[in-house]
């Protein structure tokens, strides 16, 4: 089974699904706006798939996009509350990639996304 959710305060999106239906070859992929290259998945991992439950075969970041002019009324206020709950008034500078790039592109449009990035999962599934 392969699984993708969007990272959304440190959760992947519907992932409750899989815990409620465990599969014995789980492969994962994530989307968010910070790069992957540049950021420590492993507690976003640990809390999403805990010991003793389902976990992945593999795990794949991806990057995404985001612009909060197309977003619903009601998704903007969600956007804002996790801002707010996870990032504060914490200094930029003790932030995590992921809070960074969630900072950086709050209330603007931007767009990571690239048909070679999902290459390795394709070929991962494919073998």
């Amino acid at each position: 089974m392969v699984y993708g959710g969007s990272l959304y305060a440190g959760g992947i999106l519907g992932v409750k699904l899989i815990a409620k239906n465990p599969c014995k070859k789980l492969v994962v992929f994530t989307v968010g706006l910070a790069d992957p290259q540049n950021t420590d998945y492993t507690r976003i991992l640990k809390k999403n798939f805990p010991p003793g439950g389902t976990q992945p075969l593999k795990v794949f970041h991806l990057r995404g996009g985001i612009d909060y002019k197309n977003l619903s009324i009601v998704h903007r206020g969600m956007m804002a509350m996790v801002k707010k709950m996870s990032i504060g008034k914490r200094p930029y500078e003790e932030l995590s990639d992921e809070e960074r790039a969630f900072t950086d592109t709050y209330g603007g449009k931007v767009d990571f996304t690239g048909r070679l990035s999902i290459g390795p999962l394709v070929e991962y599934v494919a073998t």
